[in-house]
């Protein structure tokens, strides 16, 4: 089942920049899988994009260590930390995708990992992001939702995940709060895709400002 999750969710993936009309493992494009655990994402959008440059990055060591034992000839592999900086330049990353992470982690973080998101952008880079939206919603319960209701999203502490950090826990997110709260004058929102990831994560694609779309087609 792990094999076939990281094989869909790829495949999703790729089918949002497709549908965007954006290029996704073009030649010499650096792509960054933000939360990339053991690469069960990573190790299948490689295959069909062997001309990209690839990084993945965790705040789960032994996840990181595997990766740099097992994928050490495909990507480059990082550990950091629970907030910014990422090890990366200015402008350096044409495109970064985080899956379920912002679906876990409190939004103050969020808002960190947003900025750095653009920084690390190359001008008119993308950025792809899943959350629980309203279908994971649906099965939290009454309180959750009523505090999703009011404040657009809910960080709840449901006991974690074992051999995480204790604050990787449970985040929902509305639809009309990602919308209102994640566009700045240099990140701005393509498209929000309900069900998009395993059909119950929402995806939200962003483009950094600057740049030709024709040119990084």
């Amino acid at each position: 089942m792990f094999q076939f999750f990281g094989r869909r969710i790829s495949g999703e993936i790729r089918a949002l920049f497709d549908t965007a009309g954006l290029p996704f493992g073009a030649p010499g494009q650096k792509i960054l899988d933000f939360g990339c655990g053991c690469a069960r994402v990573l190790r299948h959008v490689m295959p069909e994009a062997d001309q990209a440059r690839f990084h993945g990055v965790d705040v789960d060591v032994q996840a990181i260590d595997w990766c740099r034992v097992h994928l050490a000839d495909s990507a480059e592999f990082t550990v950091t930390g629970r907030r910014p900086p990422l090890p990366f330049d200015d402008a350096s990353i044409d495109v970064v995708y985080g899956v379920s992470v912002f679906s876990h982690i409190p939004e103050d973080d969020q808002r960190a990992w947003l900025a750095e998101f653009t920084r690390v952008l190359t001008p008119g880079g993308i950025l792809l992001l899943s959350v629980n939206g309203a279908a994971v919603a649906r099965m939290a319960t009454t309180p959750v939702r009523e505090q999703l209701g009011t404040e657009g999203i809910a960080y709840v502490h449901d006991g974690g995940i074992p051999g995480l950090p204790d604050w990787y826990q449970m985040c929902f997110h509305t639809r009309v709060h990602v919308e209102q709260n994640w566009p700045t004058a240099r990140l701005r929102i393509m498209s929000y895709t309900e069900n998009a990831i395993m059909m119950c994560q929402d995806a939200v694609l962003l483009r950094k400002a600057g740049g030709d779309r024709e040119e990084i087609r």
